[in-house]
């Protein structure tokens, strides 16, 4: 089994150059510490990540996905349509949904539409 210390001791060391915060100094030191001189702490470690990760691994995306919708994505839109008809799904007061546009085109806005 490959250790996973000497990368996470790398992650902390890149995140103390990015954020200089001296405690990702004494983290980077400490993981590196524990996989030079306790292999069997290292292995357990590395083990627990491991599993770790396919546990989180059996929960679904979609089931995952389902609750942010749910929490986040579905009230911000019941908050953005109070009052409102973004959509103009609610039938207007007049009898069509027609617009008129008065805008008089040139051959200079059909040019590049995009």
């Amino acid at each position: 089994m490959k250790s996973l210390l000497p990368s996470l001791s790398l992650i902390f060391l890149l995140l103390y150059l990015w954020k200089g915060l001296i405690a990702f100094l004494y983290i980077a030191i400490a993981l590196l510490l524990i996989h030079l001189f306790l292999p069997g702490l290292d292995r357990w470690i590395s083990h627990a990540w491991r599993r770790l990760g396919e546990w989180l691994a059996i929960i679904p995306n979609s089931i995952i996905l389902g609750v942010v919708w749910l929490l986040i994505v579905t009230p911000l839109g019941w908050i953005s349509r109070r009052g409102k008809n973004p959509l103009w799904i609610r039938k207007p007061q007049q009898n069509s949904f027609w617009k008129a546009n008065r805008k008089n085109y040139s051959p200079k806005d059909l040019e590049k539409p995009w």
